[in-house]
């Protein structure tokens, strides 16, 4: 599961940087649209609460998870 993670991570970092050299517009547009969805203060102090707590869940799952990792090395 760890190397799906990074594998998708790396993914996902490997099209930005292929996105920022070759369709610096497809950047700009992406931009536009995070910063419409999730950067709007409207949007933000409507539904905090939901995006506070499924923030915090995750956070505490990968934590547990990380630490999990830590204690059962071969």
């Amino acid at each position: 599961m760890e190397g799906l993670i990074k594998l998708f991570v790396g993914l996902v970092l490997f099209t930005v940087g292929v996105g920022y050299l070759y369709r610096p517009g497809w950047v700009i547009r992406w931009n536009e649209w995070v910063r419409r969805i999730f950067f709007n203060d409207a949007h933000l102090l409507h539904h905090r609460r939901r995006w506070g707590l499924l923030f915090f869940l995750v956070g505490v799952l990968l934590m547990y998870s990380g630490f999990l990792n830590l204690s059962v090395q071969p």
